[in-house]
């Protein structure tokens, strides 16, 4: 795509990344408390604060879109004064982070899964999002409507990503507290027993 999208990839992805830097923090403080509330069997605990979460994390998104939007052009000039850089670096900036949160969605699924002791699901959950969401639409966005194509495909990864996350996350939490529940169950009956 040339020089310009170069230079303007890079910048783009800080600025995404300084958005998400909110986001992320309450990221590494949900596990802890997911952690301990799990550990103390207080499940409905556990689902309010992944319920919060993810309320929170698509509401930032928005926020994230709606800040960005109008100084993006401003955003963009402070990297660079070449029209072709500062052009598609408005596009990322504008494009991109409509993704944001249901991005947040899918990294709290996943920090939630790692925080109550199953990290080859949180994993999965990682791999789809890269491996079937967001890769397969850039490249596709890419294809049909060039580089503004990849940023909608990287958005739109991001978005499906979240929502499957969204999904399986339930399902994973479900199953996970009907097997926590047998255990303790059985734990309980044996303590009885003996």
């Amino acid at each position: 795509y040339g020089e310009g999208v170069v230079a303007a990839f890079g910048p783009g992805t800080r600025v995404e990344m300084f958005a998400m830097m909110i986001p992320i923090a309450l990221g590494t403080t949900m596990m802890p408390i997911i952690g301990q509330n799990w550990g103390a069997d207080l499940f409905e605990r556990v689902n309010r604060v992944r319920f919060l979460a993810n309320r929170f994390g698509i509401a930032f998104g928005a926020l994230t879109v709606v800040v960005l939007w109008p100084i993006a052009p401003w955003i963009a000039g402070l990297f660079s004064q070449d029209p072709d850089v500062v052009t598609h670096l408005v596009n990322y900036i504008r494009i991109v982070p409509v993704g944001s949160g249901m991005l947040s969605v899918c990294m709290y699924v996943g920090l939630s899964l790692n925080a109550i002791g199953h990290p080859i699901k949180s994993a999965l959950v990682s791999a789809l999002r890269a491996f079937v969401f967001v890769i397969p639409f850039a490249w596709i966005g890419s294809v049909l409507y060039g580089i503004n194509g990849m940023f909608a495909g990287l958005a739109a990864g991001a978005i499906g990503a979240g929502m499957i996350s969204l999904y399986l996350g339930q399902l994973f939490f479900a199953n996970a507290v009907i097997m926590r529940k047998g255990v303790l169950e059985s734990t309980r009956i044996e303590a009885t027993a003996s």
